[in-house]
């Protein structure tokens, strides 16, 4: 049996992670500040899809987007895209 070009997976995950801002140096029009830094550890929690694409006998093309949420006081919440090559 042929295996399909197109393999469809679902992604979810939860875990521990660490939130590291540097100190920033912010300059407008009107003034000059600066951002504390800030360091914090808190639960994190995503979800996501993706899609295998065959290229050929053994390799595919990734494609996953997420939804990923640090559970802080103020949520911080990112959307990162995966485009990768995997062999096997």
């Amino acid at each position: 049996q042929k295996a399909s070009p197109l393999t469809p997976y679902l992604v979810a995950g939860l875990g521990i992670v660490a939130k590291n801002i540097g100190e920033m140096d912010v300059t407008t029009a009107e003034e000059m500040f600066t951002i504390a830094k800030e360091s914090q550890t808190s639960v994190g929690a995503g979800i996501g899809i993706g899609v295998e694409i065959l290229m050929g006998k053994r390799t595919y093309f990734v494609v996953e987007g997420r939804f990923n949420a640090l559970l802080t006081d103020e949520a911080t919440v990112y959307f990162p895209l995966k485009l990768g090559i995997v062999i096997r």
